[in-house]
C-alpha cells in the first residue's frame, strides 16, 4: 500500500514575530502526507526535486529518518526554503520564496515506475505554479490512473496567496477522487469551477459556506467521490457522491504550539483509514484525534 506526496519538499524555517528563528523542520504539503501515511500504516513516498546543496542533501537525510521514500529529481535551484511567521494563535503565515527546487520536478523513470505502484497519489496547486513541475505532476497522475494499483487520487488544494490559478485548480479536480479543501478555499474552489458562493444561512460553524453548493462539485467532476472540508478549530465535514455528509468537531489542544501540517496530517490519516477499509466516520475520528496531536507539538512531522 504505497501513498505519494507528489509536489513540494521544502524546510518550514518557522520564525516568531520579531524574525527570531524558533525551529527548522521538513515539510512541504505532499512530503507531510506522506510521513502522516506511513504512520497510518503505508508506506509513505515523497516525490519532489532537490537543489545540489547542503539543504537538499539534509532533506534526504531527514526523510530517511521519518522512514519516509524518496523519489527526487536534481534541479538547478535552490532547496525550497519557507519561512512561516508565528502568530499568537499557533496559526502561521508562509513567505515563499520563487524559483526553488520542487519548481524543477521532472518525471522520469523512476517516478514512472512508482506512478505504476501507486495505491493512493496526493497532489496540490502549489507545486504546479510552474510549467516544468505541473507537466510532471499531470504526467505522474496520468499515468497513476492507467495502473490498476492505483485506488484513490486526492487533490490537497493547499492554494498560498499569490500562487493561485483557476485552470489548475480546474483541471487537478478533473484528475481527482477526492478533494480536500480548507474553509479559507471554498471560494477560490467555487470560482475556479465557475459555481456561484451561497452564504450559509446557519450559524454552524461546520456550514461556512452553503453546503449544496459545495456538492455541485459531484455534478462537474464525475471521478470525484469525496470532499474533504477542513474547518480548523471548529472541525472537519466530509461529504460523499452518494449522500455521506458528516460534521465532527474538532479535538480539544491543551497548548496549541503551531498548526503546520495539520491539515496534511488529517488528509493522510483519513485517506489511509478508507483505505484500510474503515468507515468514512471512524476514519474521521482517527484523522481528527491526528491533526490535534500536530497542532500540540512542533512542526508537521513530529507526532
Amino acid at each position: 500500500m504505497i501513498a505519494v506526496g507528489l509536489g513540494e519538499v521544502l524546510w518550514d524555517v518557522v520564525t516568531d514575530s520579531d524574525g527570531n528563528v524558533i525551529s527548522r523542520t521538513l515539510g512541504g504539503a505532499p512530503a507531510n502526507f506522506a510521513y502522516h501515511a506511513s504512520c497510518a500504516g503505508m508506506e509513505g513516498v515523497a516525490v519532489s526535486a532537490l537543489g545540489m546543496d547542503f539543504d537538499g542533501a539534509d532533506a534526504m537525510d531527514a526523510l530517511e529518518e521519518a522512514g519516509i521514500g524518496a523519489v527526487m529529481s536534481t534541479a538547478p535551484a535552490p532547496t525550497g526554503v519557507v519561512e512561516a511567521r508565528l502568530r499568537a494563535d499557533g496559526s502561521v503565515d508562509y513567505v515563499f520564496p520563487t524559483d526553488t527546487a520542487w519548481d524543477h520536478i521532472t518525471f522520469n523513470g523512476q517516478m514512472r515506475q512508482l506512478a505504476r505502484q501507486a495505491t493512493v497519489v496526493c497532489f496540490g496547486s502549489l507545486a504546479q505554479r510552474s510549467h516544468e513541475s505541473r507537466k510532471a505532476i499531470m504526467a505522474f497522475l496520468d499515468e497513476a490512473r492507467r495502473s490498476d494499483a492505483c485506488r484513490m487520487i486526492a487533490f490537497d488544494v493547499n492554494i498560498r496567496p499569490g500562487f493561485s490559478n483557476p485552470s489548475i485548480v480546474y483541471e487537478s479536480l478533473r484528475r481527482s477522487d477526492l478533494l480536500k479543501l480548507s474553509d479559507e478555499e471554498i471560494e477560490t474552489v467555487l470560482k475556479s469551477c465557475r459555481l456561484p458562493l451561497r452564504k450559509s444561512a446557519s450559524d454552524n460553524p461546520a456550514e461556512p459556506a452553503d453546503p449544496d453548493n459545495l456538492k455541485l462539485l459531484f455534478n462537474i467532476f464525475p471521478t470525484l467521490k469525496y470532499i474533504v472540508l477542513t474547518l480548523g478549530a471548529n472541525g472537519s465535514r466530509v461529504m460523499t457522491r452518494d449522500g455521506v455528509d458528516l460534521f465532527r468537531p474538532a479535538d480539544k489542544v491543551e497548548r496549541v504550539v503551531d498548526t503546520i501540517g495539520a491539515g496534511d496530517s488529517f488528509g493522510a490519516t483519513f485517506i489511509a483509514q478508507l483505505i484500510a477499509g474503515r468507515p468514512i466516520d471512524e476514519a474521521q475520528r482517527l484523522a481528527t484525534q491526528r491533526a490535534a496531536r500536530v497542532c500540540g507539538s512542533k512542526g508537521a512531522m513530529s507526532v
